[in-house]
């Protein structure tokens, strides 16, 4: 994913790729005589350990590799809500199966319902999600790989 911005001093570009091994690259260029301020997704770890989430970058080209806290490999969380699934077929087959209370939330296009994540709906006993029920679906909705179009 590439983007570019066209100030009057020059091109700023904005890069970032996630490798197979799950590990991102970025890559940041800043006009000369420039300034610009980065904020890294879920730094965990990184070759460099002065890398941190915000970091000021002078002007030049700038790359960094680091291994996230998150596997942006993987399409959900236990922190995704109901909305980021209702275009997944996968994920809608899963809950039809595993959690059909959920996929009712979905059709009901009600924004409350959509907005609930996995780790809410386990403790929603009132709407008869328990725990079990949404730890078997999150065992295959955690599996499914991001569809990059």
């Amino acid at each position: 994913m590439e983007y570019r911005y066209d100030s009057v001093s020059g091109k700023y570009t904005s890069a970032w790729s996630v490798n197979e091994d799950g590990s991102v690259t970025v890559r940041f260029e800043v006009p000369f005589g420039c300034h610009a301020t980065a904020v890294l997704p879920s730094v965990a770890e990184t070759e460099k350990k002065n890398l941190q989430e915000e970091i000021k970058l002078e002007p030049g080209v700038h790359e960094f590799r680091y291994r996230t806290k998150r596997d942006y490999r993987k399409a959900y969380t236990m922190d995704s809500r109901l909305e980021e699934m209702q275009n997944d077929p996968r994920a809608l087959e899963i809950l039809e199966r595993k959690m059909p209370l959920a996929l009712a939330k979905i059709q009901g296009k009600d924004a409350e319902d959509l907005n609930l994540s996995l780790n809410e709906l386990q403790y929603m006993f009132f709407l008869g999600f328990h725990p079990d029920m949404v730890q078997s679906a999150a065992e295959e909705l955690l599996q499914l790989d991001v569809i990059y179009k």
